[in-house]
């Protein structure tokens, strides 16, 4: 993580991307949600019977 540059690295991708923090302690906080976000996709993925992110995974649960 290095919000030291700003947008200078991420601005043209800001309109495509679903959260983006440029502190550090936004950065921490996005960090610290992603375990979350981790469990919550593979509970998803154990739901629909996948044992494994695929492209049939993805197309069904996406």
């Amino acid at each position: 993580m290095d919000p030291s540059k700003g947008q200078q690295t991420f601005a043209p991708f800001l309109p495509y991307l679903d959260w983006v923090e440029m502190t550090q302690a936004g950065g921490e906080e996005m960090l610290d949600a992603l375990s979350q976000v981790i469990t919550a996709r593979a509970d998803a993925l154990g739901r629909a019977g996948f044992k494994n992110w695929t492209p049939d995974a993805f197309e069904q649960l996406n």
